[in-house]
């Protein structure tokens, strides 16, 4: 990934007007994302990608700005309809637990039990998890597994695309490039925006106001419904 551009950080003004100017050159507002910078600047990356649907439950969402960012994940593709019961998915987020990684559940339709148990768990910071739709936006066949975890239990987890980085938010989601082979014909190209600021809680109000306004904007394209 390379550096696009280079924004000097001082005001919102200049988060707007670069919100404006990607917006002129993106398909839609899906295919920008934004995270804390490591400087004092703002600039912008344009990066490969994987685009999926959005979490499906605010619980997910803790970070500033309704977003959530999870690193050294496993990822389980579940087709609509096939969710398993409740008892095959506890020796399974066991094992996410004991591993230190996180887990990625991408599916049009969870069982609301499954997805309240999951919920519960991540407020009580027994598993790092999110549930998200698959979109239509990408195949997600790679990610499959229905019907295997009351047959594999544990040793799934291990069978599980493990993925570096995905970012959440409500209207979207996005895989970043790089761990997985498999993965790299589905990739678009997306804009990442390292927000810097003057100190840390300037750039903590800044890139809360960079989420708000990208997910205002998904609202406004309606994405985010």
């Amino acid at each position: 990934m390379s550096n696009r551009t280079d924004v000097t950080s001082r005001t919102f003004a200049d988060l707007e007007q670069l919100l404006a100017d990607l917006l002129s050159d993106v398909p839609d507002s899906r295919f920008l994302w934004c995270t804390a910078g490591t400087g004092f600047d703002t600039h912008v990356e344009r990066c490969e990608g994987l685009l999926l649907g959005g979490a499906s439950a605010p619980g997910f969402l803790s970070e500033p700005g309704g977003q959530c960012t999870l690193t050294q994940t496993r990822v389980l593709g579940l087709p609509a309809g096939e969710c398993d019961p409740l008892e095959s998915w506890v020796p399974v987020l066991e094992s996410v637990s004991l591993s230190e990684q996180s887990l990625l559940v991408v599916t049009d339709e969870i069982d609301a039990t499954v997805l309240k148990t999951l919920l519960i768990n991540v407020h009580r910071e027994t598993i790092s998890c999110c549930v998200i739709g698959a979109g239509g936006l990408a195949d997600i066949s790679a990610f499959l597994k229905s019907g295997e975890m009351a047959k594999s239990g544990p040793a799934i987890v291990k069978q599980l695309p493990l993925i570096d980085r995905v970012s959440i938010r409500r209207a979207a989601s996005v895989i970043f490039s790089g761990e997985e082979q498999e993965l790299e014909g589905a990739m678009s190209p997306v804009e990442l925006i390292h927000v810097g600021g003057s100190d840390v809680h300037d750039q903590t109000r800044r890139l809360e106001f960079m989420r708000c306004a990208i997910r205002d904007e998904d609202v406004r394209q309606g994405h985010a419904q």
